[in-house]
């Protein structure tokens, strides 16, 4: 009971502590700055040991460069000692953190390898990419490989109910098929302040385009691209002033009627290279990050034994699923009458320890 309280008030202050920076990491953490070394006092001088652990002047002052200060402020030899009671108190909890086994907790444990991974990442990869310069050559080829980021013309979004017509259609079917596109669009009309009003009637009226499925056009510009729409459906759509805006005359194109509704409107973006280009540049060096992390990590885990055993991963994938669908269904209102009714296997006792 005392262990487990004793090791708990370690994680707070322990973690609390490391993640506010009012503590250091590792030595290796903390690069001793060598121009600010006085020539009586080597960066390699002992200044405190905490056990088997030394703290050097270089440590110190590395330590002391990354703490913040009021403006103006002398270091006084009351910081100084201030900042070596502070390192000394960190080893300390840090010693006896690992005397408890606290680095085995598995929360702490996750952190933990989430600090280190985070900071392998960091020194192995990301640091050398960045160290790679990006010629403009190369941003003004990334600007016009995504050219449609920075020039673009105004677009507009459309919700489409369709009636489809064959090619071959005769005029009288073509009438037809016009009559109740015109008496579809009066019943839109009528109920069009209804709430999703247009996305029950495409649901209830509406043939899919090959365009684009769901009755959503995505957005285009006043020639219809680039999803493809008819030139003259395309100019009706951007007349349309404001979003759930219905056109009031059914569209006749290629494939039949349409009904449509505006949904959104995008301004033109005209974003020239140079004043893009430190953005450009940011988006070049987090895409090469992200590839070259990915291969970092892929190449590790080839030189690692990784064993996965399907059988149990297959049944926590059922467990979690039946657990999730128990949610649900309590969501809804309906509550399982037992475990099997939610499809959740029955807890196995435990034997003995």
């Amino acid at each position: 009971m005392f262990e487990s309280i004793l090791k708990r008030d370690f994680a707070i202050i322990w973690l609390s502590l490391f993640a506010v920076g009012l503590f250091p990491g590792p030595k290796d953490g903390l690069a001793a700055n060598k121009s600010e070394n006085s020539p009586s006092v080597s960066a390699q001088d002992t200044i405190a040991q905490v056990e088997d652990e030394r703290i050097d002047v270089g440590y110190l002052k590395s330590y002391m460069s990354t703490r913040p200060r009021p403006a103006y402020s002398q270091v006084t030899a009351k910081t100084i000692e201030q900042r070596l009671e502070e390192l000394i108190t960190s080893e300390v909890l840090y010693r006896q953190a690992l005397r408890i086994g606290l680095d085995k907790e598995p929360e702490i444990r996750l952190q933990i390898q989430q600090i280190l991974a985070q900071t392998l990442l960091e020194e192995m990869v990301n640091k050398p990419v960045r160290e790679r310069e990006i010629s403009d050559q190369e941003l003004q080829a990334y600007y016009n490989e995504h050219l449609n980021k920075f020039q673009r013309p105004a677009q507009v979004r459309l919700a489409d109910i369709l009636i489809s017509v064959n090619p071959g259609a005769s005029l009288d079917e073509q009438m037809q098929k016009k009559a109740r596109a015109e008496q579809i669009l009066a019943e839109v009309l009528a109920h069009q302040d209804e709430r999703l009003g247009f996305g029950k009637r495409i649901q209830e009226y509406s043939d899919t385009p090959e365009k684009y499925p769901r009755g959503n056009t995505g957005f285009f510009d006043i020639e219809g691209k680039p999803t493809g729409l008819a030139p003259n459906m395309a100019r009706e759509a951007f007349k349309l002033q404001k979003t759930g805006q219905v056109c009031e005359q059914v569209i006749e194109a290629a494939d039949g009627y349409h009904i449509i509704m505006l949904t959104g409107r995008r301004e033109p973006v005209n974003r020239p290279f140079d004043k893009v280009k430190q953005q450009l540049r940011q988006r070049i060096y987090r895409e090469r990050i992200d590839l070259a992390q990915t291969e970092y990590i892929e190449s590790l885990k080839q030189k690692c034994r990784i064993n996965i055993n399907q059988d149990v991963l297959d049944e926590l994938v059922k467990e979690q699923e039946a657990k999730a669908k128990a949610v649900n269904l309590e969501r809804k209102g309906g509550f399982p009458a037992s475990p099997k009714d939610a499809n959740v296997p029955p807890r196995k006792p435990r034997g003995p320890r």
